[in-house]
């Protein structure tokens, strides 16, 4: 993995991230948190990373 590709999973995570918590307070619908989710893996083209709804 090269840095780049390594600093684009690391966004990714930290934007999931924040995207999982919004969906859990209740903040984003469903809709919206795959629309952001969608868009992150478009965006940062993670290689580990992928679209999962958190539990």
């Amino acid at each position: 993995m090269t840095k780049e590709q390594f600093n684009r999973e690391v966004e990714y995570g930290r934007r999931k991230h924040i995207a999982d918590r919004l969906l859990r307070q209740g903040l984003i619908s469903e809709r919206e948190y795959q629309q952001l989710c969608t868009k992150y893996e478009r965006i940062y083209r993670p290689i580990i990373g992928g679209l999962k709804t958190p539990k």
